[in-house]
C-alpha cells in the first residue's frame, strides 16, 4: 500500500529534501552535456546532478529515475512552453534544496537576463554563442538565439546550442546550490521594477485588474502601454 503524504502543520505538503554534497560545477556541467546527446533538455539537467551526487552521495540517486523527464524536450514535447532546463533545473532544485524557492527564483531571473549558453563543456560539437530571450519559453528562447546567428531551429548547431545550453544550467543549479550549502547563497537576480509595476496592476490580490499569475519578464511577449 501507498504511504499517505507527509503533511506540515498546517496540513499542506511537508518539503523533504534529499542529502547533498557540493560538487565540482565544471564536472556536473559535462556530466549534463554527456546526459543530452542520448535524452534532452529537462533530463540532462537533472541526470548530469544526480549522476554526480550518485557518484559522490550515494544513497537515493543511485536508482532515481532520471529518465522519467524525458518527457520535458522542447518545451514539454514539442509544445514550446517552459524550457526544459528551466522544468530541469527547478525539478532538482526542489529535490535537493531544503529551501528551493529562493534557489528557483534567482535560476529563473538569470536564466532570463544572461546571454546563454555562457559556458562551453570539455569537447563541444560546435562553438556556441549566447544570446539573451528575457523569457524561460522555450519557442522565445529559441527564437531570440536563431536571431542572433542566424542559424535555423532545426540545424545541428541549434541542437548543440541546447545541449549546452544544459550544461550551462546544470552548472548554474550546482553553484546555487554549493551556495546555499555554505551559507553564501544571496539573490542576485530579483524581479525587476518595471516588471514589479505590471505585477502591482496584474498579479498582486484584490489589484485593479488581478487577472495574472506571474514572475516573467512581460516584455519577451507584451508590449508596454501607459498606466
Amino acid at each position: 500500500m501507498r504511504p499517505p503524504p507527509v503533511l506540515n502543520e498546517k496540513g499542506k505538503l511537508k518539503h523533504q529534501a534529499l542529502p547533498y554534497a557540493p560538487l565540482d560545477p565544471d564536472y556536473v556541467g559535462n556530466l549534463t552535456y554527456e546526459a543530452f546527446q542520448h535524452g534532452h533538455c529537462m533530463y540532462s539537467v537533472v541526470e548530469g546532478l544526480v549522476r554526480a551526487l550518485s557518484e559522490k552521495v550515494g544513497g537515493p540517486y543511485l536508482t532515481w529515475p532520471t529518465a522519467a523527464l524525458e518527457y520535458g524536450f522542447a518545451g514539454v514535447n514539442g509544445w514550446g512552453s517552459i524550457c526544459g532546463t528551466m522544468n530541469g533545473g527547478a525539478y532538482a532544485l526542489n529535490l535537493i534544496s531544503p529551501n528551493p524557492r529562493p534557489l528557483i527564483d534567482d535560476l529563473y531571473g538569470w536564466f532570463e537576463r544572461t546571454s546563454l549558453p555562457d559556458w562551453a563543456p570539455d569537447n563541444p560539437k560546435f562553438e556556441i554563442e549566447g544570446a539573451v530571450s528575457n523569457s524561460i519559453l522555450c519557442h522565445v528562447s529559441i527564437d531570440a538565439w536563431t536571431k542572433t546567428s542566424g542559424k535555423g531551429a532545426f540545424t545541428p548547431e541549434r541542437s548543440d546550442r541546447c545541449g549546452q545550453l544544459a550544461a550551462s544550467v546544470g552548472r548554474k543549479v550546482t553553484q546555487l546550490l554549493n551556495a546555499q550549502a555554505a551559507n553564501t547563497f544571496v539573490p542576485a537576480y530579483p524581479i525587476t521594477e518595471e516588471v514589479q509595476e505590471c505585477r502591482s496592476c496584474h498579479t498582486e490580490k484584490a489589484s485593479y485588474l488581478e487577472n495574472s499569475q506571474s514572475k516573467m519578464d512581460c516584455f519577451a511577449c507584451h508590449e508596454k502601454h501607459d498606466l
